[in-house]
């Protein structure tokens, strides 16, 4: 339920001192019910709704961005122009651009992911290159369910047992997706597994010099 959900999130916002990003269940209609509730209860706790998207941005956008002063994440699949127009429609609603992010989609590594890295590519050109201020948000994207989902890390060592550990395969798909993201324009990843994390946060700081 909405309510459980909720409270779970307020639980984990009270254990930790970072920044909590709340995503929902890809079921528009909920989620836009679940993230207003979530920006109500968490209100001043800088938290990233995570996402908006076409058919439910108006009451995520009037009750995180604008009600509650939570930040915004603008969900498009892997397309430019729909990246822009959600952006322009969240501002038009009220909604300031410095409170917006933008899931611009993602794939496993080897996946169609080219399709993302061209996406990603064509959105930092037109935000940096061409100084479009529509596509200047930054990007976050979650690496997690589709590098978790593909067979390489579904398939058990009983099924695949020539693939090794299934853990350490679903690490190496992370980290490998997650990877092409941070070069690709990604600001911000989401991922599943603490090995994951650890790398990439290490790769970071070595790009960082």
């Amino acid at each position: 339920s909405v309510e459980n959900c909720v409270a779970t999130a307020a639980a984990v916002e009270a254990a930790v001192n970072v920044p909590v990003v709340i995503e929902g269940c890809k079921n528009a209609e909920k989620d836009a019910k679940l993230l207003e509730a979530v920006a109500k209860t968490l209100e001043g706790k800088n938290v990233v709704l995570f996402s908006a998207v076409e058919d439910n941005y108006k009451t995520i956008g009037a009750a995180g961005g604008m009600a509650y002063g939570q930040k915004v994440s603008a969900e498009s699949a892997v397309d430019i122009n729909l990246a822009k127009q959600l952006n322009i429609l969240l501002t038009q609603l009220g909604v300031k651009p410095q409170d917006i992010v933008m899931d611009v989609g993602s794939a496993a590594a080897g996946y169609g992911f080219e399709y993302v890295a061209s996406t990603m590519d064509r959105i930092r050109l037109a935000g940096l290159g061409q100084n479009d201020d529509s596509l200047q948000m930054p990007i976050m994207t979650d690496v997690s369910n589709d590098s978790w989902g593909v067979k390489e890390a579904v398939l058990t060592e009983e099924e695949a047992p020539e693939w090794g550990s299934q853990e350490n395969r679903g690490i190496g798909m992370e980290i490998a997706t997650a990877s092409a993201c941070v070069i690709g324009g990604s600001n911000a990843i989401i991922v599943r597994h603490p090995e994951s994390a650890k790398t990439i946060k290490s790769m970071v700081a070595g790009l960082l010099g």
